[in-house]
């Protein structure tokens, strides 16, 4: 892997991560593949079908490389002694039933991340 920085860390990015200085903020530094870890084919930027972020694609096997920081964020909503659920879009587990829930975006807040899956 190549270790790039990504677009909007440098020091005029705006990082809501809680507890960080101003010198920790400048220094985010990623690992971003550059080949596919499952074919090794060089992958292209694109946006996905059903997403609106741009992510490393395989354009051999479609594998799609995200860049997130792999925490889960989820919403538990209970109003009249019912719990709100989603059915799943996307695998894995397409078609199963879930609480609103997913990955945290780089440099997304708890309270962001809940708010856009729910």
């Amino acid at each position: 892997m190549e270790t790039r920085t990504l677009p909007g860390s440098s020091s005029s990015a705006s990082l809501r991560s809680g507890g960080l200085d101003e010198e920790k903020k400048t220094a985010l530094i990623v690992d971003v593949p550059i080949h596919c870890i499952s074919c090794g084919t060089m992958l292209v930027e694109e946006i996905p079908e059903g997403e609106d972020r741009l992510r490393g694609v395989c354009p051999r096997c479609g594998k799609i490389h995200y860049r997130n920081p792999k925490i889960v964020v989820g919403t538990l909503i209970e109003r009249d002694d019912q719990v709100l659920l989603c059915r799943r879009a996307i695998e894995p587990a397409v078609g199963l039933w879930t609480p609103p829930a997913g990955f945290l975006e780089m440099n997304e807040s708890l309270a962001e991340g809940a708010a856009r899956e729910t």
